[in-house]
């Protein structure tokens, strides 16, 4: 398996878990179209995870229209996490 394909699985399992599958799908295709360029060898590991971390982040909370509170709940992750890593991202 590719990075790509473990980084899709992984955030697969994490929205499912958090919502409609019908959502999980919609996020895969969205992962997967952007995962594509990753795993190539082309920057580090740490710097690529960062980057797709602070993409995703950014995608759901424009799906939820900046609503912090409902991006926390489908990311699977408590409010006060998700403003740590906003702020370590500089998002």
């Amino acid at each position: 398996m590719t990075v790509g394909t473990n980084a899709v699985t992984f955030f697969t399992r994490r929205l499912r878990g958090a919502g409609s599958a019908a959502r999980a799908r919609g996020e895969k295709a969205y992962l997967k179209s952007e995962l594509r360029f990753w795993g190539t060898g082309q920057e580090p590991i740490r710097a690529a995870v960062r980057a797709y971390e602070r993409e995703h982040i950014r995608h759901v909370l424009t799906t939820t229209s900046g609503n912090r509170e409902e991006a926390s709940r489908r990311l699977g992750i408590d409010a006060s996490t998700l403003y740590r890593r906003m702020r370590e991202l500089a998002i």
